[in-house]
């Protein structure tokens, strides 16, 4: 499929997206961006900018993207509508999300074991997920999740609690599917081999990674500095730096 652009420069600067050309650096911290949007709302987080301005209640953001979203709360605006339902969402992503409760597409499969999820999630859960509620909060450094289950890995790496541990070399893990893909590595088992230079994994996931760093693709990006990463573990540390 053949994408269009209006300008020559919206082309060049969509071109950027798959290469690795990156022109425009941050003299501050040497950070590099493809776009010179991308660099201005980056130095925004060394010099503390905040231009977006709520007009109700004062709160200022980076990005004119987080504002509309923020004003979309007091507006009580959904402009993104299910045909099927009648039910609006704030954020388009909300909508995409809902919609697969409706066709049944199950798109996130367990590196483990190679299968969608059948059934369906809770009903809360799901809920969440749609609304963007996310209930259960870091006493620590504020961020917020859909589900304990979420919140309580992701405390254990923040005070360095490895309660998962190996029984025979007793090497400790936040979280427990790190210890199942450990203890492959005990076995030896490494049944997921690259076509490309032979070299095998124990895990699926870590083929993809590995495929990633040949091809350079890095398909998760910072909305806040442009940064680009392989994985999307990587980015949820790196916007916690922005907090």
């Amino acid at each position: 499929m053949w994408m269009s652009f209006s300008h020559s420069s919206i082309l060049i600067c969509h071109q950027r997206i798959h290469s690795t050309e990156r022109p425009y650096k941050c003299e501050q911290c040497g950070k590099s961006f493809s776009q010179r949007s991308h660099l201005i709302c980056h130095q925004r987080i060394h010099t503390g900018d905040r231009p977006y301005k709520c007009g109700q209640f004062g709160e200022s953001f980076s990005q004119r993207s987080n504002l509309i979203r923020h004003q979309r709360i007091h507006t009580k605006e959904w402009p993104y509508l299910c045909e099927q339902r009648g039910k609006s969402f704030s954020q388009r992503s909300h909508l995409i999300c809902h919609q697969k409760i409706h066709t049944r597409e199950r798109p996130y499969k367990c590196p483990e074991v190679s299968e969608q999820l059948q059934s369906p999630p809770a009903p809360v859960d799901s809920h969440r997920i749609c609304t963007g509620e996310r209930p259960y909060q870091c006493r620590e450094c504020g961020m917020s999740f859909t589900q304990t289950s979420h919140l309580i890995p992701h405390q254990n790496i923040l005070t360095g609690e490895m309660p998962y541990k190996h029984a025979e070399c007793r090497k400790g893990f936040h979280q427990s599917f790190q210890l199942i893909i450990h203890q492959m590595i005990h076995n030896g088992k490494r049944p997921y081999q690259c076509r490309e230079c032979g070299m095998s994994f124990s895990t699926s996931f870590h083929l993809l990674c590995h495929r990633r760093i040949q091809t350079r693709k890095w398909p998760y990006e910072c909305p806040a500095c442009g940064k680009s990463l392989s994985m999307s573990s990587h980015l949820s540390r790196h916007q916690w730096n922005h907090q």
